[in-house]
């Protein structure tokens, strides 16, 4: 039990023998929030206290100024993921007029926490921001097998437009809906087993993950270390929410008279690894 904080008021005499009563307000909440925060008023809007706090079991203590003749009040709690507000649950209790006054709010029931953390981007079927380049993207490794004619071995990195998981948090027990759309970008080498050497031919990919399906881009550049030839492969498949993918491509090569005896029609089955990150 983590306890942020005694709220104390105090007046010039306590002599009179008028009691202050107290409020003692424990939470049981769930990780999957940023933070909380609590609000204490009467039932009218007087604002007695708002407090934040980012620990989910919370012990609040506060005293009540002497003299308060209070005998329900109003409290208010809210919940974030980064700045977006994700619930508000606002209670009207009693308080017990000569001592200490103890309220539990929490746990939130499994299905609460489904419905309320839709407002996280991680949980969002469509999420706003697809940005590779911002802060915390989950980065991933590729690795494919392709026959185009002859054999190729691809390797590569990925970084996602999906957000990384804090190791803090808990799931909200879907954890393979955060894969359901996202795009992704990739920059690796394809190893093409031309006989008889090896060909090291860098790539550049940008694509797009929805659900069952993947439909992504490449810039390859072919070469034999003599002759060199860039080619724009588009290609369409079968997701298992990017984490397995079967794609069909076809190259248009750059060069109409390309000297690499290669297929145009490329067959890919390919294993992505995500890392989820800190």
């Amino acid at each position: 039990m983590n306890k942020i904080g005694l709220f104390t008021l105090f007046t010039f005499f306590s002599s009179f023998g008028l009691s202050q009563k107290q409020l003692h307000i424990s939470t049981d909440l769930d990780r999957s929030f940023d933070r909380y925060s609590v609000t204490i008023s009467t039932p009218s809007g007087k604002e007695y206290l708002q407090q934040s706090f980012t620990t989910p079991d919370t012990l609040l203590i506060y005293e009540f100024p002497l003299g308060d003749t209070s005998s329900t009040i109003k409290i208010l709690f809210t919940a974030y993921i980064e700045k977006n507000s994700c619930f508000h649950i606002s209670e009207i209790i009693r308080l017990d007029s000569t001592s200490i006054t103890h309220y539990t709010f929490g746990p939130l029931s499994k299905d609460q926490i489904r419905y309320f953390s839709k407002c996280a981007p991680s949980t969002s079927f469509f999420p706003k921001d697809y940005g590779f380049f911002k802060k915390d993207r989950l980065w991933g490794l590729s690795t494919a097998y392709s026959f185009q004619q002859q054999p190729i071995l691809q390797i590569g990195l990925t970084r996602t437009s999906l957000p990384t998981i804090k190791s803090r948090k808990k799931t909200d027990g879907q954890p393979l809906l955060r894969y359901f759309s996202f795009s992704y970008i990739t920059a690796g080498v394809d190893l093409i087993f031309l006989k008889p050497s090896l060909s090291i031919a860098p790539k550049l990919s940008t694509g797009f993950n929805f659900s069952f399906l993947d439909f992504n881009c490449n810039l390859v550049g072919y070469n034999d270390f003599s002759d060199f030839d860039l080619a724009v492969v588009p290609e369409v498949g079968l997701s298992l929410f990017g984490w397995f993918k079967i794609n069909y491509g076809y190259n248009f090569f750059f060069n109409s008279k390309s000297q690499f005896n290669l297929n145009k029609h490329r067959l890919s089955l390919t294993l992505n690894y995500f890392f989820v990150g800190s």
